[in-house]
């Protein structure tokens, strides 16, 4: 009969040092986690799933639902040097809900805006928002050169001008705050470029010889 009793305390001085080792545990886990540390499981993770993509952290902020756990918000972008680029946003609170994004919205997808990224006071502030632009506003001359030379053959580029002048294209212009959008397919003899003013409204193309 005195088995029993042995068995209990025994018990119960194992639930009590399993309690405490996973209490201290957990508070050395969370005290190592920094916002940098989870930023670079965040960054490491989706390098993994998406190895061609450009992966920005936007903010890290302490999270609101458990102590010691961050919010890590992301900005993805997949296919960045084609027509048609794909720009996620998504969020993680990490270690609370592991490395799941808690938050997501596809701003840039399916050669398409989405609605949401539009606004009173919208302007194009993302390259993959801007080469979207171009594909989205179907101009002739840009579409036939991707039908002529081919979706995959042709790499896009973007790059945003505080001033645009002749000293960096050929336009007999100056504009402030444009984007120039390079199609550059890799079987032409030149290149097609579309400028955007800042609202998203192509204002003029024009084609260069591509240099050996």
């Amino acid at each position: 009969m005195e088995l029993i009793p042995k068995i209990a305390v025994f018990a119960i001085v194992l639930i009590v040092i399993l309690g405490i080792a996973y209490a201290l545990s957990q508070h050395l886990h969370s005290s190592a986690l920094t916002a940098n540390t989870v930023e670079g499981y965040v960054v490491n993770d989706l390098q993994q799933q998406n190895p061609n993509a450009s992966i920005k952290i936007i903010n890290v902020t302490p999270s609101s639902i458990q102590s010691g756990s961050w919010d890590v918000v992301v900005r993805l972008i997949s296919n960045g040097t084609r027509a048609c680029p794909t720009l996620l946003i998504e969020g993680f609170d990490y270690p609370a809900m592991t490395l799941l994004p808690n938050l997501y919205n596809q701003y840039v997808g399916s050669c398409a805006i989405s609605g949401s990224a539009y606004s009173s006071s919208y302007v194009v502030g993302n390259s993959a928002v801007a080469i979207t632009e171009v594909y989205e506003q179907k101009n002739p001359t840009m579409m036939g050169y991707l039908n002529q030379y081919g979706y995959n053959n042709t790499y896009v580029d973007a790059k945003f001008y505080h001033v645009l002048n002749n000293s960096v294209l050929p336009i007999n212009t100056s504009m402030q705050n444009a984007w120039v959008i390079a199609y550059k397919a890799v079987n032409a003899n030149y290149s097609l470029y579309a400028i955007l003013n800042q609202s998203g409204k192509i204002t003029s193309i024009f084609s260069k010889n591509s240099t050996k």
